[in-house]
């Protein structure tokens, strides 16, 4: 679902009231609610770049697929370096490597 700033901003001040009205209820300094609705301000617009900019739903989204290094292997020793199972590293460093003519 898209987000929505409008309703998200209604959500947010009817909270912001909520709060408000708390503070002066309990003697607050009125500055200190400004500067606390300011930084609430920030991060809600945080949040709303964030929602704006962030849709799960876009086709392409979850078709993301892991990227690996490609390895290059020209030696013996660079392929014995990307053997992970320990019994079958064992087993390659006793075979003895010869090389064909």
């Amino acid at each position: 679902m898209a987000y929505n700033h409008k309703k998200e901003e209604l959500i947010w001040r009817k909270k912001k009231e909520k709060e408000e009205a708390l503070l002066r209820k309990l003697g607050f300094p009125e500055d200190k609610i400004r500067m606390l609705y300011d930084y609430d301000r920030d991060v809600f617009n945080c949040d709303r770049h964030y929602g704006e900019n962030e849709d799960v739903t876009q086709e392409g989204f979850f078709n993301k697929h892991p990227v690996y290094d490609r390895i290059i292997i020209i030696t013996i020793e660079d392929l014995l370096d990307q053997v992970e199972d320990k019994n079958l590293l064992f087993k390659l460093k006793k075979a003895k490597f010869r090389k064909k003519l």
